[in-house]
């Protein structure tokens, strides 16, 4: 009876072992929280991460892109920032605002020449974003921020 035993454990055991090795390219949950962008002409591929927070009777949902690899001169991070009022549908958020942090610090604030953003019934969001113009003077130079995306993020 114990090398019937044996058998069955170890069959089962390998039939576990296998089917944690599948592949997670149909999941939607593997592409989530990733993004990327291009910077004047530089992809720029970026882990994503939200939050929310209320204000001034406003919701506002953030959502952080890191790049990655971090570049030598330290952390970027690329904030979008979503905002609607509090009696307002999740349709109506806005992309109020996208800045560049480095090293945790403002460095550029530019306009939101385009945008989406999509919310999944898992809690998720998904979005676009595009801008050719820093904020507040749109003639003033600035990294043309284009192809923008962000996956699967939860705030």
């Amino acid at each position: 009876m114990k090398p019937r035993l044996l058998t069955i454990l170890s069959f089962a055991t390998g039939l576990l072992l296998s089917t944690l090795g599948c592949s997670k390219k149909d999941d939607p949950q593997s592409i989530a929280n990733t993004g990327s962008y291009v910077s004047d002409g530089r992809k720029v591929s970026c882990t994503a991460t939200g939050g929310f927070y209320s204000s001034l009777g406003n919701d506002n949902l953030t959502f952080d892109l890191a790049t990655t690899p971090q570049p030598p001169a330290g952390k970027e991070v690329l904030r979008l920032i979503y905002t609607k009022s509090v009696a307002q549908p999740t349709s109506d958020y806005a992309l109020s605002q996208l800045q560049l942090l480095n090293n945790g610090a403002i460095s550029t604030l530019y306009n939101a020449d385009a945008y989406t953003l999509t919310s999944h019934s898992d809690g998720t969001f998904s979005g676009t974003f595009s801008s050719g113009t820093k904020y507040p003077n749109p003639g003033t130079a600035a990294p043309i921020l284009t192809g923008g995306v962000f996956s699967r993020v939860h705030p």
